[in-house]
């Protein structure tokens, strides 16, 4: 295939990975806006899981971007490597899936934390947040 089919085979990629990305900001942010009728135990327990799972997409996040920085040597050699190029994206979009499997483990650890009603409150807002495909930013929810 040619460079430029490629080129869009991973622009492509890119975009899916970036659409389907929720991952939070720094934990030292200021307390989110969404967590305002928490109380203070609720709060706390949401900056404990919030940081135990932000070491974990740190982890995952710098992975990809070695992976992404190793796909886009081999793409720029003359000429590509069409299985090692597969095998790059293969470990990208396992890696992605990791980063999605561990979004939903604290999806369901945070609610386990919340009342019925702020659970609903916080559902919705991610079920949003997926639907308009907008990146997570800790003051999102």
């Amino acid at each position: 295939m040619n460079k430029r089919i490629w080129s869009s085979l991973l622009i492509g990629v890119f975009m899916l990975l970036g659409a389907i990305s929720f991952a939070w900001s720094a934990p030292g942010e200021p307390t989110p806006p969404g967590w305002s009728g928490l109380s203070p135990k609720e709060k706390s327990a949401m900056r404990s899981i919030r940081e135990k799972y932000q070491d974990q997409r740190d982890e995952i996040n710098l992975s990809m971007e070695e992976k992404k920085l190793e796909l886009v040597k081999l793409l720029k050699q003359d000429p590509p490597n069409k299985p090692l190029i597969k095998q790059k994206i293969n470990e990208l979009i396992i890696l992605e899936k990791a980063r999605q499997d561990l979004m939903v483990d604290e999806f369901f650890e945070v609610r386990s934390h919340l009342s019925p009603t702020q659970a609903t409150r916080f559902t919705r807002k991610l079920i949003l947040l997926i639907l308009n495909g907008v990146e997570r930013k800790g003051g999102e929810f």
